[in-house]
């Protein structure tokens, strides 16, 4: 850009201005979007660079101090980042160790049957000695595990009106044959 010097201010022609606006448009979006800074001192900021006359500033020292802000800003993300995987992390070891230890049974099931994912209660109340056990099963042993043959249609359809299905009961066998009762 060139620079105009009028009595120690320093001028930008619109090139400059141009490209000191769009660089601060970036940062103030960055600032903005992270909630990083207080707006007011972003707000200050882009006074700041989208002035036509700095006194102070020259625009070598503008974009330098610009750069230095972005790089502040990506340093503050990436710890941010660091600080919000760890405790995505510890929330899935939380809800792991809350699956794991539960004592009702838990399980998930994709809609064409079977299980995704059974806790170890459920493999024990279903009386088999291991969730990945009860996990091999197919659909159709899993649909064989109501003593009912239409049992499981009977879920699926009310679980298919609403997301939620509350004090539905059923007898389930178990491998060895015998029975017990479940609330789903």
């Amino acid at each position: 850009s060139r620079r105009h010097r009028r009595a120690g201010v320093v001028a930008l022609d619109k090139a400059g201005r141009g490209r000191l606006a769009r660089t601060h448009s970036i940062l103030r979006k960055m600032v903005t979007l992270h909630g990083l800074l207080d707006p007011r001192i972003a707000l200050l900021a882009a006074d700041l660079a989208t002035r036509e006359e700095a006194a102070w500033w020259t625009e070598l020292g503008l974009e330098l101090t610009l750069v230095a802000l972005m790089v502040a800003i990506g340093v503050l993300l990436r710890r941010r980042g660091r600080a919000g995987n760890r405790e995505l992390r510890d929330s899935e070891q939380r809800f792991q160790a809350l699956f794991e230890h539960a004592v009702e049974g838990i399980y998930e099931n994709p809609a064409n049957g079977g299980f995704r994912r059974v806790n170890p209660a459920m493999a024990r109340i279903l009386g088999y000695a291991s969730p990945t056990a009860l996990m091999k099963l197919t659909p159709e042993e899993t649909a064989r595990i109501y003593l009912s043959p239409t049992r499981r249609e009977e879920f699926l359809a009310l679980l298919g009106d609403g997301d939620r299905v509350t004090n539905f009961e059923s007898e389930v066998r178990r491998p060895d044959g015998t029975t017990a009762w479940i609330e789903e």
